[in-house]
């Protein structure tokens, strides 16, 4: 488990850009994916459009729920985890965070 010092300092990990371009990533997929159901609310769907416009802007609000989730991994096993643990991080994370 990280401790909270390690967690504080997590972006000068030398794997946290990678773990920030997978974020990013998997915004955009969550995004594209609200813009394109039948019936998004008005507020998730405005969040979507701004995260395809933005994704590095919409990765900095979404990057610390990510860490908070797997606050009991190691600093290595958050800032390495797989695609599909951060998209599954990223999916919560926005529906919790904006409603679905």
């Amino acid at each position: 488990m990280a401790t909270y010092t390690e967690l504080a300092a997590i972006t000068n990990d030398s794997g946290w850009s990678g773990l920030m371009e997978k974020i990013q990533v998997a915004i955009v997929i969550k995004a594209v994916a609200i813009i394109d159901s039948t019936t998004p609310a008005a507020s998730l769907l405005e969040w979507a459009k701004s995260a395809v416009a933005n994704p590095g802007s919409a990765a900095q609000s979404i990057a610390y729920y990510v860490v908070g989730a797997n606050s009991t991994a190691t600093l290595s096993q958050i800032t390495g985890a797989s695609d599909t643990a951060v998209q599954n991080n990223v999916n919560d994370a926005v529906d919790a965070l904006y409603g679905v």
